[in-house]
This record gives structure tokens, C-alpha cells and sequence, in this order.
């Protein structure tokens, strides 16, 4: 009689294993008001122009005074100013997630982006998952992060996660242990309901509409005349007995 073979349980050693790849595509942003994490999501088949996701929140007074962004490669070091003429970013406002085109340059990159979870399927609640972002206690360092899924919120194609995100860390990737990439660091969720703060949840969005958009501007020019903002489905209706929907966009004190 054979033994089943069972799943693997993630280990130190894996998880290390699996940051040590997804490092390879992680930049930290910087901008006049603020930072935050972004990591390669898309690439044109070219090769020359690449597709950078984050959260809304951390580019939003680029996006909305053309002001200047510094992406950083996290591995190699490669340090790039975008003006207005360098980059584009579209937005998904609602969603708290953004998307930086600009050309690739003398970023030394991975020549695929992480495996990502496909269209249409999502992770189960329970799934232990990794993080990665450069919190502002320490913006210099790539800081890792794991939990495990508490829900999926199917409506609004994205995961309330145990686990904390604080500032600084928004815009960063989620990955599973072997290293596919299904959402980015939004928010930061605490329990309020007693006074005092609580521990809360974290907020992930996924990624499809971000690279679906890149897919389908190919060929667009990366500046800040191609800016757009996302074509986002209405705005749901909240349950009876409810004023508000289940998630709204966060609150500045609850962004990561």
C-alpha cells in the first residue's frame, strides 16, 4: 500500500527560497509626499517597455500634479527619476491600485514577471501567503510578511489577509510559497469598534485589471499625456441593513 502524497508545508527555507525570486522584481517609490513599494507586473514583447504595479495612494500627487516618481530596483540598485515625460500611470482610484508604464532603460530585470494566479480563479480562504514592501520604519530594507487568507470578497475581486501591512509597504506584492503573484498591498484594516484600535486585517487587490490594461495599450506612449484613469465596474449597492458596502476604499489613517 503507497502513502498519499500530501501537500507541502510551507518552511523557513521555502519561503526564503521564494523571496529570493520575487526580489528580483521589486522596486520601492519615492515621491515628493511620500513612499511606498511597486514591483514589475507587465512587459511589452519587445522587451523596451515595462509595466510597474502599486497602490493608488502612494503615486496619487504624481498622478494628480504631474510630479516626479524615483523607482528604485530593489536587486540591483539601478536608481531612476520619471518625470512627467518618463512615465505614464493609470489608475484604478476605487480599487487603491496604479500602474506606472515607463521604459525599461538600464533596469536589469528578470526576463519573465512572477507566474501569476490565472483569470478567474482566486485563492482560498486559509491559504497562507507571503508579502514583501519597504516600511517606512526602515525604507532602506525589503521587509517579508505572511499570513494566511481570512476571506475573499468576490464582488469586489479581492482578500481581507491575518496579517499586518504598515506604512510604507503598500503596493507590494502577494505571492503563494512557490512564488505566484495574485495581488499588491493596499490597506491596513483595524478594529475600532471598542475605542481604541485593535488588531485588524490587511487589504490585497488583485492584479488582473492592471496587467490586462498594459495588454492593451501596447504601443501607447509612456508620458504623462497617455495618463488615464481605469475603466472601474459601478459602484455597488450595500446590503439591506447597511449604509456602506463591505469595503470601501481606506481611510488615510488605515493605508499601509
Amino acid at each position: 500500500m503507497t502513502t498519499p502524497k500530501s501537500t507541502p508545508t510551507p518552511t523557513e527555507s521555502s519561503w526564503q527560497n521564494t523571496l529570493d525570486r520575487v526580489k528580483e522584481h521589486v522596486f520601492s517609490i519615492a515621491t515628493p509626499s511620500g513612499s511606498g513599494t511597486g514591483f514589475l507586473v507587465a512587459r511589452s514583447s519587445d522587451q523596451k517597455v515595462i509595466g510597474v504595479a502599486t497602490a493608488f495612494h502612494v503615486i496619487q500627487d504624481s498622478y494628480e500634479w504631474n510630479q516626479p516618481v524615483r523607482l528604485t530596483h530593489f536587486a540591483s540598485g539601478k536608481s531612476v527619476l520619471l518625470t512627467e515625460r518618463s512615465r505614464s500611470i493609470h489608475v484604478k482610484e476605487r480599487q487603491d491600485s496604479a500602474l506606472i508604464r515607463l521604459k525599461r532603460g538600464k533596469f536589469r530585470l528578470p526576463k519573465t514577471t512572477l507566474e501569476r494566479i490565472n483569470e478567474g480563479y482566486h485563492k482560498r480562504a486559509a491559504v497562507e501567503i507571503g508579502w514583501c514592501g519597504f516600511p517606512a520604519v526602515s525604507p532602506r530594507e525589503l521587509c517579508f510578511f505572511s499570513g494566511r487568507i481570512s476571506a475573499y470578497l468576490d464582488e469586489e475581486d479581492a482578500y481581507l489577509v491575518d496579517g499586518v501591512a504598515i506604512n510604507g509597504v503598500s503596493g507590494g506584492p502577494v505571492f503563494d510559497l512557490w512564488g505566484t503573484a495574485f495581488g499588491l498591498v493596499t490597506a491596513y484594516i483595524p478594529n475600532r469598534q471598542r475605542g481604541e484600535p485593535l488588531p485588524g486585517v490587511s487589504l490585497v487587490r488583485s492584479l488582473h485589471p492592471l496587467v490586462e490594461f498594459f495588454q492593451e495599450v501596447t504601443g501607447a506612449p509612456t508620458e504623462s499625456s497617455a495618463d488615464t484613469s481605469i475603466t472601474e465596474p459601478p459602484k455597488l449597492e450595500p446590503p439591506p441593513g447597511m449604509t456602506e458596502p463591505p469595503v470601501e476604499k481606506p481611510t488615510k489613517q488605515g493605508r499601509s
